[in-house]
């Protein structure tokens, strides 16, 4: 058997007895060698995580309260461990030599450097909790970014080539460097693509990802009355949608590196490590379906939908490169587009709009020549099965499902790969939305 890679998340990783759960369930399994950590996480629900703290540094006016607060936070873990008080000074000397060099520096990626600074900390901390037998490795000898920020995957498996790896080693999280020594950071909660980018790089045999939650649940536990069932496997493409779609307990990009390395994904909760939790598996293993239709339900709020009209559209081959011009000329993507005859909607999120609505709508008028209108506060419900477009009786079903409640959908549309189905909805109504849906599957036992 090979190894595996485990990633601890943040909000297991929150307090010192945490830190003591961690140590036990990587010591329960001797293929656990690869260990990847997050900062730690929130305490009480009105806390911060670390790496959330750290990044308010982009925009407070106060950061020298702001480091003392991580400062706290790790002095207090370290030493509900009881470490010796010539480490608990370190990792304050620590933190104080990286807020001197935050200050020194001019470039933009010093935010990155000093939000990197959770994880590097919280991975020293757990490598002294394991032992004398276990090292830890700072991320920017083995992850790789290109001058302008992106993850490079040729130099990182260069990398890794050139560190050759062995015995057992905890990682940090969250970031790399490029080539000029710069640290560079994944997006929130990039950790877990760090791990994932562990278990393709060493081969490992399977990728873990344990969290304060025991798997992937069929539906957002926060958005229901009962409390759901959860997802024993599913395959890549699923786990891939529900987590863009808005299932945070993985980074939808997370599953990349091990998709491409078809590499078995297990999730689960750090308090109940023999429990199965959620198993993810390639799209073409058998052992990633089950006899289930529907596998999971999500949700997103926080979006806005630019309805484009203009009769004739349809003849005009530049119409909707025009409209993806207007946005792009703002620095914008899109998450969905639905299109009708004479009619395109545009549906993007809004913190990446901002309060610029108003200005976009008229570029696009103008750049289109055509009737532009804006529908807010729009929320998205993804509902993620296997074959659901064999399916449309179920389909009719979970539109019948909403429509004998009152809820119209402001758009519905089958994904290309008649996987999943997503349904834009009032965004007041989306916990109504997903509890009425996955009653109907609970029902029908789907």
């Amino acid at each position: 058997m090979g190894d595996t890679v485990l990633k601890i998340g943040g909000s297991s990783l929150a307090s010192a007895e945490g830190f003591r759960q961690a140590a036990k369930v990587i010591r329960n399994d001797s293929k656990r060698r690869y260990i990847i950590v997050s900062a730690p996480g929130k305490r009480p629900k009105e806390d911060m995580k670390v790496t959330d703290l750290l990044r308010s540094l982009r925009s407070t006016q106060h950061p020298i309260d702001t480091m003392r607060a991580v400062k706290e936070r790790f002095v207090e873990i370290a030493k509900g461990l009881e470490f010796e008080q010539d480490f608990v000074d370190f990792l304050a000397a620590s933190l104080d030599e990286a807020e001197a060099r935050f200050k020194k520096l001019r470039c933009e990626t010093r935010f990155d450097y000093i939000e990197s600074r959770g994880e590097y900390l919280s991975a020293l901390m757990l490598a002294k909790v394991l032992g004398s037998d276990w090292q830890c490795i700072d991320a920017t000898k083995l992850i790789r970014f290109s001058i302008s920020g992106q993850y490079d995957a040729i130099m990182t498996r260069r990398a890794f080539r050139r560190a050759k790896l062995s015995g057992n080693v905890v990682i940090p999280g969250y970031y790399g460097c490029d080539s000029r020594g710069r640290i560079h950071t994944f997006s929130r909660g990039g950790s877990d693509i760090t791990g994932a980018v562990v278990a393709a790089m060493i081969g490992a045999d399977l990728y873990e990802n344990a969290t304060d939650v025991p798997g992937v649940y069929v539906a957002n536990p926060n958005m229901l009355v009962m409390t759901p069932t959860l997802i024993g496997r599913m395959s890549y493409s699923q786990m891939q949608e529900m987590a863009y779609r808005g299932a945070n307990v993985l980074h939808y990009e997370a599953i990349y590196p091990v998709r491409e390395a078809r590499i078995p994904t297990r999730l689960f909760g750090l308090l109940t490590p023999n429990n199965l939790g959620t198993y993810i598996y390639p799209d073409d293993d058998k052992r990633a379906y089950s006899d289930h239709c529907i596998t999971g339900i999500t949700e997103k709020p926080g979006f806005t939908m630019f309805s484009i009209t203009k009769p004739g559209m349809n003849a005009d081959d530049q119409f909707t490169l025009k409209a993806l011009s207007a946005l792009s000329g703002y620095g914008l993507g899109y998450d969905h587009i639905t299109t009708g005859l004479d009619t395109l909607d545009i549906i993007v999120p809004d913190d990446k709009i901002g309060d610029r609505r108003e200005a976009i709508a008229q570029t696009i008028r103008d750049m289109c020549s055509a009737d532009v209108n804006l529908t807010s506060e729009v929320g998205i419900v993804c509902v993620v099965g296997q074959d659901l477009g064999k399916s449309f009786v179920k389909v009719t079903h979970i539109l019948n499902t909403l429509a004998v409640r009152g809820i119209e959908p402001i758009f519905y549309e089958l994904g290309g790969s008649r996987t999943n189905l997503v349904i834009g909805v009032a965004q007041v109504r989306l916990r109504e939305t997903v509890g009425a849906i996955y009653e109907y599957m609970f029902r029908n036992h789907l």
